[in-house]
């Protein structure tokens, strides 16, 4: 059985600090719009904690890199759901989507909406 899953991420503020929350939901799950029973937290990560290197966010490339691995090995390997070697599920990642300022430190967009040349 294969699961296509989504990565999304969202900067918002906690108690007046940004966070980058980075996070992961079942495409085809049957709460889908319902967002506290179908979105699952991967990491939360707070500004004032960014490792920023020559306009890259180091601490988010760092994350991603981890999650990268992971999701990949759910691709492989997938996780046991019964007691034969074949008998597992594997999840695939689909779609990526997020604000335009997760995805421009998510995959260090030269053009984006806060410079002059978007396309």
């Amino acid at each position: 059985c294969a699961v296509p899953i989504l990565i999304y991420g969202d900067e918002g503020k906690v108690n007046g600090v940004s966070h980058m929350f980075l996070g992961w939901q079942a495409e085809l799950s049957p709460y889908k719009n319902i967002s506290y029973a179908s979105r699952f937290l991967i990491a939360c990560i707070p500004e004032t904690k960014y490792y920023v290197q020559g306009g890259v966010n180091r601490t988010l490339q760092a994350l991603c890199e981890n999650v990268k691995t992971d999701v990949n090995k759910l691709g492989t390997d997938g996780i046991a759901t019964g007691e034969a070697d074949q008998d597992c599920t594997k999840c695939f990642v689909t779609t990526v989507k997020g604000d335009w300022k997760y995805l421009k430190q998510m995959f260090n967009l030269v053009r984006h909406p806060g410079t002059e040349f978007v396309c």
